[in-house]
């Protein structure tokens, strides 16, 4: 069995179970490359896309669930306008993805993620709230990593700054300005289509 019929599976479970992801995904690009080690969203030129490696997600990702929580990982990237927000200079970027996939990874639901995936189980120290924004993470993150502690947190920040992730963000950084905002709108247009579907 290809990517393609493993990847539709997905998506025919996610139209039965959470039909708003199927419906919005139905308008973003999908790209099988070997150009993401993992699975990511970014924009390929103005173009909404998601870039998933075959090699991952056919040898890695080894149950149903892992595949469904993966591609609905980088969707609610896209929904909570990760690739957008942020003036990417501004940030340490390894911390920032890291915040970033707080945010998302409890919105997951039943769906099991890789055991690469960072909650907030992996911070236990650091009394993190729930249901924050990605600043509020960073900012968290930013003073665990200054004050190099290995005692706040269950494996180390540097730990997790060096390890693998399923969910790769160096596609968030490519395109330019003016890119950017055409393709902004165009994500706002496939909520609202999506929204209206439902």
């Amino acid at each position: 069995i290809n990517i393609t019929t493993k990847f539709c599976r997905c998506i025919i479970q996610m139209l039965v179970e959470e039909p708003f992801y199927a419906h919005f995904l139905s308008g973003i690009v999908r790209k099988v490359t070997n150009e993401v080690p993992t699975a990511a969203v970014g924009l390929n030129k103005a173009k909404i896309t998601l870039y998933v490696n075959d090699s991952f997600f056919l040898k890695e990702l080894t149950t149903f669930s892992s595949r469904v929580a993966v591609i609905k990982h980088e969707t609610l990237h896209l929904l909570f306008k990760h690739l957008f927000r942020f003036d990417f200079k501004k940030y340490n970027p390894k911390i920032l993805n890291i915040a970033a996939d707080l945010v998302v990874n409890q919105f997951i639901g039943k769906w099991k993620l890789p055991s690469t995936a960072i909650t907030l189980k992996h911070f236990p120290n650091l009394d993190l709230k729930e249901n924050e924004s990605v600043e509020y993470y960073y900012e968290k993150l930013i003073k665990l990593n200054k004050k190099k502690n290995k005692d706040t947190s269950k494996i180390t920040l540097n730990e997790i700054l060096n390890r693998n992730s399923h969910s790769d963000h160096s596609k968030w950084m490519n395109s330019e300005d003016y890119m950017s905002n055409h393709a902004e709108k165009e994500l706002d247009r496939i909520i609202e289509q999506t929204r209206n579907r439902i």
